[in-house]
């Protein structure tokens, strides 16, 4: 029984059900939405029509954004509007069930949707200070992407700006990963007590600063795992143009499984997260 106890509460598979059918649906109605919008005249046509757009892994879907992205401006106002409805409904979701498992097992239904509705807006504002922060973070990125030709260039030549082009990927890579680890340690913090979001951030910087190799290897680690993943999925699948309908059935399971195994590694780095702010409950 003890051992139980000690477990993550992910290891409930409810949760991990909960989150991989909230991604799903809320991807399948962004995507319905979307597709034949973006999806330009030529694609269209094609005799699977927008469904090319994800076939393979989404690569038709970026290169037509890029392709296409002066003719895209007019719905720049309509995909912003449906970001901050998809950022608020991530939050909503997400804050019950990181509230779920900062909770202690024997909490009851009605304890755990009052705590969740409580700190629902520190979670909200948390969330939108975390994408305010990536958001900077490549602004900023963009700025000094343009110093590289100016200066760089001319400084140190095609070797140097080539360089200083790596160290400016891994510089926001690493930033990403920072800003990621600390909204999560916050979220986990005020699921506990309940803080508000100086607060809940104070704490996480503090968990940061003292746990920093545990934090960092936690949060690399799901980053790692949830950028490869579906790559190394899609990899080893037949292309879709060329699948029976019981290959394409079979391919479709297996996407689904790597969308559930992400999720469960995603909860997995929130119990985690819970576990590096060790912070008491309250009664």
């Amino acid at each position: 029984m003890r051992a139980r106890t000690e477990l993550p509460r992910l290891v409930r598979f409810k949760w991990v059900i909960l989150a991989y059918s909230i991604r799903s649906v809320f991807s399948l109605a962004l995507a319905a939405c979307l597709a034949p919008r973006l999806a330009p005249v030529n694609v269209m046509a094609l005799p699977r029509m927008d469904r090319e757009l994800f076939a393979p892994g989404g690569r038709v879907l970026v290169q037509v954004l890029v392709e296409q992205s002066i003719r895209l401006l007019p719905w720049l106002r309509f995909g912003w509007t449906v970001g901050l409805i998809a950022v608020a409904v991530g939050a909503l979701a997400s804050a019950g069930i990181i509230t779920a498992l900062a909770l202690p097992p024997s909490t009851s239904r009605s304890v755990w949707l009052r705590r969740a509705a409580q700190g629902l807006p520190t979670q909200l504002g948390i969330v939108l200070t975390g994408w305010i922060g990536f958001l900077a973070i490549l602004s900023l990125s963009q700025w000094a992407y343009g110093i590289i030709p100016a200066l760089v260039y001319r400084l140190l030549g095609e070797k140097g700006a080539d360089i200083a082009i790596v160290i400016g990927v891994l510089v926001l890579a690493f930033s990403g990963v920072l800003g990621f680890a600390l909204a999560d340690l916050a979220r986990a913090h005020n699921a506990q007590l309940q803080t508000g979001v100086r607060d809940s951030f104070a704490a996480a910087m503090s968990c940061l600063a003292l746990r920093f190799r545990a934090c960092m290897a936690g949060a690399f680690g799901y980053a790692l795992l949830a950028l490869f993943l579906p790559v190394l999925v899609e990899r080893g699948l037949p292309q879709v143009s060329t699948l029976s309908p019981g290959k394409l059935v079979l391919t479709v399971f297996v996407h689904q499984g790597a969308v559930l195994g992400l999720c469960a590694l995603h909860l997995g780095w929130w119990a985690m997260a819970i576990k590096l702010v060790q912070v008491p409950q309250k009664t």
